[in-house]
């Protein structure tokens, strides 16, 4: 489930994007997943850059239990978004931010 990593405290929390993708009984969270025309960006109010990548793999794993080795699939949404940014309070900030 997205989580918030921040390396500082204090004010600069960044508005999120308009609209939010419902997850089951999990609630709404303000992301989009990756397609074309839909939005990159977690956050608004950003001058500056989004970088994504949509990446699914597989793999092999082995089972603990049986010592057999299991086939595996991945797929990560990973995103960065640096820049200035107003903040909730009105602020001007600059930082960067990442939703894996």
């Amino acid at each position: 489930m997205p989580a918030i990593a921040q390396a500082s405290k204090g004010s600069g929390v960044p508005n999120p994007i308009p609209g939010c993708t419902q997850i089951d009984d999990l609630g709404c969270f303000h992301f989009f997943f990756p397609g074309h025309g839909q939005e990159p960006a977690t956050i608004t109010d950003l001058n500056g850059f989004v970088a994504i990548a949509d990446i699914t793999g597989t793999g092999v794993g082995t089972d603990p239990d049986t010592g057999k080795t299991i086939p595996l699939t991945c797929e990560t949404d990973t995103r960065i978004m640096s820049g200035e940014y107003i903040a909730k309070d009105g602020s001007h900030h600059n930082g960067t931010f990442a939703f894996i």
